[in-house]
């Protein structure tokens, strides 16, 4: 076979991607305090095809997300109740007061930022308010999460919404392991959706995600890039398939998933960025000292190749390292 077929998988396979067996094998939650958020960055990243942004990104703490994808560990910085309302606000606040100010900022809470759940509708305006001086507020969200609160939250500040989806891959037996619980007809709509309220378009996308061949990682990819550029996203970020929630570790027994390495990222980027004419395409490089094909000799020289094609969408000529990893 040339790919692992989504048909052939086993009862025990689609049983064992169940909604409470990717719960049983879940580790211990962080302790998080509800009225902070578990962190804040402040970095560069590219606003167009040869220009770049400081961006603040503050992850927030709020509820669980609402589904239940194989592949999250992000449920570790959730909380298991309702997020109750005033705290997302005071989160903000607090980060706002302790950080330098940024053109561009993301809200993301590790889970969908217009489901009440995990934000608070009636603290939407709040923080709308908190957000009159940026340019840019990008935010996180699922496909299949479209409701008036999104019209109504860009209403309410200046500058440029943009909402972030976890596309993650067209794979079709990626799709059916990944429990994204969406179709790519889902994905498309959405797309179409926030054009029409003239909302910009980011997503996530998976290198080696599970059910995909080695081999076979980089141009599942590039064709998931393509799918997402064909429906008029902005910037997609590339992100290494991590394991350590349980359920990946379950996948790798089965023979279903395969660790992806620093090689791939390295393809993926340099490939993608000559791809496309407007769309940007970074690579995520948390972890990145967790991927295979790595060594204390090159990891520092192959990552800040891989940051300044993050930054100038061009290609970087590579190093000659003495190892042997490349």
């Amino acid at each position: 076979m040339s790919q692992v077929d989504s048909t052939h998988l086993s009862q025990e396979v689609l049983s064992g991607l169940s909604r409470f067996q990717v719960k049983a094998r879940r580790g211990a939650r962080l302790n998080l305090d509800p009225r902070r958020p578990s962190a804040v960055l402040c970095e560069q990243e590219p606003s167009s095809k040869g220009t770049q942004v400081e961006v603040q990104t503050v992850f927030l703490t709020g509820a669980e997300c609402s589904f239940c994808c194989t592949m999250c560990d992000l449920w570790k910085y959730t909380l298991t109740n309702p997020t109750e309302p005033g705290n997302i606000v005071t989160q903000l606040e607090w980060a706002l007061q302790h950080y330098p100010a940024s053109p561009w900022i993301k809200l993301y809470n590790a889970s969908n930022f217009f489901d009440s759940r995990s934000i608070p509708r009636v603290d939407l305006p709040k923080i709308a308010e908190l957000c009159q001086a940026f340019e840019r507020v990008i935010v996180e969200n699922h496909p299949r999460i479209l409701n008036h609160s999104i019209a109504e939250f860009d209403a309410m500040f200046d500058g440029t919404l943009e909402v972030a989806m976890g596309l993650e891959t067209i794979h079709p037996t990626s799709m059916t392991l990944l429990n994204k619980e969406f179709s790519l007809r889902d994905f498309s709509d959405a797309c179409q959706h926030l054009d029409a309220l003239g909302i910009d378009r980011r997503a996530f996308v998976l290198l080696q995600s599970p059910g995909t061949l080695p081999e076979q990682s980089v141009e599942w990819v590039l064709r998931t890039l393509e799918f997402a550029n064909t429906n008029g996203v902005r910037h997609c970020s590339i992100i290494p398939t991590r394991a350590g929630n349980g359920s990946m570790e379950w996948l790798t027994e089965q023979k279903l998933f395969f660790a992806p390495s620093l090689g791939q990222l390295e393809d993926c980027l340099e490939r993608a960025i000559d791809c496309f004419d407007k769309m940007i395409v970074t690579a995520d490089l948390w972890d990145l000292e967790q991927l295979t094909g790595s060594c204390a000799v090159c990891l520092g020289p192959r990552r800040r190749r891989l940051e300044v094609m993050n930054l100038t969408q061009k290609p970087a000529a590579k190093e000659n390292l003495d190892c042997n990893c490349v």
